[in-house]
């Protein structure tokens, strides 16, 4: 989660606890070095985000402004852009 929305991590790990608790799913905190990190490692199979276009260009293709070709990241990605409301 962006910092900017951080705060509502906590509730939604509440609300979600038997699927966190499974190790189903994870609420991850962070900027770019961590959204990097989580997109790129080859045991995480699908992310979903929601942010700005540019954000979600970055992660599938690599750049904010890069022309649309191979994706970036071998995950399932799934985005919501410019918005700011819960999708699961």
């Amino acid at each position: 989660m962006s910092p900017v929305n951080e705060y509502l991590g906590p509730l939604i790990e509440k609300a979600l606890a038997p699927l966190v608790d499974k190790r189903a799913l994870a609420v991850v905190y962070g900027g770019k070095e961590v959204g990097e990190y989580v997109t790129h490692h080859p045991k995480i199979k699908s992310i979903h985000l929601t942010g700005s276009g540019d954000t979600c260009n970055a992660i599938i293709w690599g750049s904010a402004t890069a022309p649309v070709s191979d994706t970036h990241t071998h995950t399932h990605t799934r985005a919501h852009t410019h918005a700011r409301t819960l999708y699961l």
